[in-house]
């Protein structure tokens, strides 16, 4: 009787406690994937000799800022099979050049989408919050480049 008593004191001891996951505003948030995703296309166009253009469209992948993160580990995936070496990022934000092409300007816009469609079919990212002490959160799901995000 009196080890069952001791043992359900140290329970109710041990369970007291247990640290509770911090809702605080500022407390790390290691359980959690980075969210709030957003993705946006920019052009930028020159002109060239002979009535040609010039063009650049770069997608500019940004998210919501992880509590505690100290930076960002940002994975590629391609066809060939996904990346093992996490690029780091010090901000919520990536920016990668996705398509590029001298043409005629009435060709541009189905140039750029044709280039797109094929780098949001062979490329996604994927995002994780790299905490002060080394340790990796979850990661976001993979995220195709290239495609507009709400």
């Amino acid at each position: 009787m009196v080890a069952r008593l001791a043992a359900l004191l140290l329970a109710a001891a041990l369970t007291g406690c247990a640290a509770a996951p911090s809702t605080a505003p500022g407390a790390p948030q290691r359980d959690r994937p980075p969210g709030g995703f957003a993705a946006v296309l920019h052009d930028e166009t020159g002109s060239r000799s002979g009535g040609l253009v010039t063009w650049t469209t770069s997608w500019e992948l940004t998210w919501e800022e992880v509590a505690g993160a100290a930076s960002y580990a940002v994975w590629y995936a391609t066809p060939e099979g996904d990346g093992t070496r996490a690029h780091e990022l010090d901000a919520p934000r990536l920016r990668l050049s996705v398509a590029t092409g001298t043409t005629t300007p009435a060709d541009r816009a189905v140039r750029r989408d044709q280039e797109l469609t094929v780098t949001a079919a062979q490329l996604s990212v994927r995002v994780a919050a790299r905490f002060p002490d080394g340790e990796l959160g979850p990661a976001s799901p993979w995220l195709p480049v290239g495609q507009a995000l709400p």
